[in-house]
């Protein structure tokens, strides 16, 4: 081959990487995956072969499921959510564990009773369900409101408590964002909650006193003095998101700070 061929080959070669260049620049470009915190994942359903209860207690009637054999796990889920929103983890739990999901008074399966909300309230909720269903001690696992409710089980019952876990929670009614219930991700989720309360709820129609009740709750609790946090003796540990729509990061740091034995926290 001499060197004219050469040159030829050498020229068309330039030419065609040339042209896919352009080809491959005119190409829409490959979208970026969202953050998994942009996107608001299915909600599961009740795992098949739970054991579904309806329990008459006290003021209220609360609706519990459960879920496997053992240790005694006791699951609280976040405001305007319900019991289902565990299923997940309730799975994985309960194949070591029976695992209990309830559904906060109001929320879910249970119907809305007269009278106020508050997390003591929820607390007190959580051991009559244990005490029907003869549990004497029980780990407990919440989230948001489950989270402060759980806390404050720590700290009027801790003989009925035998770990935390505490995603999400404040400590204090200021540690909010202000401006996090406008967050898109944040509106879909109410919209998804209000939907599956129509569906599962025997009286639907109590949607919107439930929702008042829960931004009355909002405005003034938590209000744990650092004193009550102080009491929380459990083995605990706190889990806060970095990219929370409500609760700030600093707020849910600050709540094992002040145990006076530190347990661990994670983001």
């Amino acid at each position: 081959m001499n060197w004219g061929t050469c040159s030829r080959i050498g020229r068309r070669q330039a030419a065609l990487s040339a042209a896919a260049s352009v080809l491959v620049r005119a190409l829409p470009a490959k979208a970026e995956p969202k953050p998994a915190w942009t996107a608001l994942p299915p909600t599961p359903g009740r795992p098949a072969g739970a054991i579904q209860h309806v329990l008459r207690l006290r003021d209220t009637t609360l609706a519990v499921w459960e879920l496997g054999a053992g240790p005694p796990v006791v699951m609280l889920h976040g405001g305007m959510a319900n019991a289902d929103w565990w299923a997940h983890q309730a799975v994985a739990l309960a194949r070591t564990h029976r695992v209990l999901n309830i559904d906060t008074r109001g929320h879910g399966r249970s119907p809305l009773p007269p009278g106020r909300f508050g997390y003591g309230i929820f607390a007190a909720d959580t051991v009559a369900v244990m005490d029907a269903l003869s549990i004497p001690r029980a780990h407990i696992g919440g989230w948001s409101d489950g989270a402060i409710a759980g806390l404050r089980l720590a700290i009027d019952h801790p003989e009925r408590i035998a770990s935390l876990f505490s995603f999400g929670a404040n400590f204090d009614a200021t540690g909010t964002i202000a401006a996090g219930a406008s967050a898109p991700i944040f509106a879909a989720f109410a919209s998804r909650c209000r939907a599956e309360h129509k569906r599962m709820n025997p009286r639907p129609a109590d949607w919107d006193r439930l929702h008042d009740r829960l931004r009355q709750l909002w405005r003034e609790e938590p209000r744990f003095a650092r004193a009550d946090l102080a009491r929380v003796a459990c083995p605990t540990t706190v889990y806060a998101a970095a990219h929370d729509e409500i609760i700030r990061l600093a707020d849910a740091a600050g709540i094992p700070m002040v145990f006076t034995h530190r347990r661990h926290f994670r983001r």
